[in-house]
């Protein structure tokens, strides 16, 4: 995950993303893990973590 050209780490489902998010200070429930517009998936997306 990148914030800003910073790695923040690499997730592998959506609580890996949650943490990460909070971790940066971002509150994740403000934030739709779904929205491909706030957020670039690198070989997957969401619904892979389904």
């Amino acid at each position: 995950m990148l914030l800003g050209g910073a790695a923040l780490g690499v997730a592998y489902s959506r609580a890996d993303l949650q943490r990460l998010l909070r971790q940066a200070g971002i509150d994740d429930e403000l934030i739709g893990l779904d929205d491909e517009t706030l957020i670039d998936f690198q070989g997957g997306g969401p619904d892979v973590w389904d």
